[in-house]
């Protein structure tokens, strides 16, 4: 539930769905498009373009780096509900640490690699790769204030 909550966040200010395979390949994956935008701190564009810039800058990028404080690699790293809810109120200022790469974004980095793009079905059959399939799994910790 938690993790549908975080991305949803992520889609409330970006206005696009979690995963669109209408998108060119690099771009399909919300949470893989918000991390890199994160990396080049330019976050910013990955809001809302029907808002035609109609909007606060910074609380947008707070939303979006509250997003990924969820979705880091350690359980650990995340914050607990209760931490997020003032986050999002603004009660608590966001952490000065920098926000670790997401749990599930490794798994989702393969997928992009293993599929090129229109073409997907045509690999040569001829070589005889072996592939393996591997799925994202993701740990929650019920956590009582």
């Amino acid at each position: 539930m938690f993790m549908v909550s975080v991305f949803l966040l992520l889609e409330i200010v970006s206005g696009r769905s979690n995963t669109n395979k209408r998108l060119p390949v690099e771009e399909r994956y919300l949470l893989e498009t918000a991390w890199k935008l994160y990396e080049k701190r330019q976050l910013v564009q990955l809001v809302d373009t029907a808002l035609e810039g109609d909007f606060n800058v910074d609380e947008a990028c707070r939303y979006l780096k509250i997003g990924l404080l969820c979705t880091q690699d350690m359980p650990k790293s995340r914050p607990a509900m209760s931490t997020v809810l003032k986050l999002l109120t603004g009660e608590m200022d966001l952490p000065k640490k920098k926000i670790s790469k997401p749990a599930i974004l490794s798994e989702l980095m393969a997928v992009n690699s293993n599929t090129t793009s229109p073409g997907w079905g045509n690999q040569d059959k001829s070589s005889s790769t072996n592939r393996s399939t591997t799925y994202a799994t993701m740990t929650f910790t019920s956590i009582y204030d």
